[in-house]
């Protein structure tokens, strides 16, 4: 799917981008909550509740996945399209590439953010655990680009066996950048 020229966020895109985001949002925060509350047979214990959070979150996870290559993918075509903008020094086109290019890079860090948070959980808000595992590095790596089937698999497979720790993509967070996957246990 290229851009044009004349391709501009529409606000339903925008409004559609944030109901996606309000969603990871109570997926990664409040679904182990929601869950033990809608308990009615059983009563509610650390367990239970351990295995909700994991579930919001692997789910949330998914979503930001799909969100981000998407993310990714129009920030190439953009791009591209700035690349020919520039070459022909159509000012026009430039600055409404340049917005539109800003607007997927603000979708892009929000959900970063949002991966971040899970990442904040599973190493308890310990800031040392969080300064070993950034390298400073200003670029994160494209998705596609990267060996994320396998280590979706890897993630999947270990969230399906061990519901009480989790498994989550270092890919998509803007600062775990060591290894390909962080995990709790």
């Amino acid at each position: 799917m290229n851009y044009s020229v004349n391709h501009t966020p529409s606000e339903d895109s925008l409004a559609l981008f944030e109901q996606t985001a309000r969603r990871i949002y109570r997926l990664a925060y409040k679904h182990g909550a929601t869950y033990t509350l809608l308990l009615v047979d059983r009563k509610a214990s650390r367990e239970s509740f351990l295995r909700a959070c994991h579930n919001g979150f692997a789910k949330a996870q998914e979503l930001i996945v799909v969100e981000l290559i998407t993310v990714q993918e129009i920030q190439k075509n953009l791009n591209d399209d700035l690349k020919s903008a520039r070459r022909k020094r159509d000012q026009t086109a430039i600055t409404k590439l340049e917005k539109e290019i800003s607007i997927e890079n603000f979708k892009e860090h929000i959900l970063r953010k949002l991966a971040d948070s899970i990442a904040w959980h599973i190493i308890g808000g310990q800031k040392y655990i969080a300064r070993s595992l950034c390298l400073r590095e200003s670029n994160r790596p494209n998705l596609k680009s990267s060996n994320l089937s396998s280590v979706i698999d890897v993630v999947n497979s270990h969230n399906k066996e061990n519901s009480l720790n989790f498994a989550l993509l270092s890919d998509i967070t803007s600062f775990v950048q060591i290894g390909d996957i962080l995990l709790s246990s």
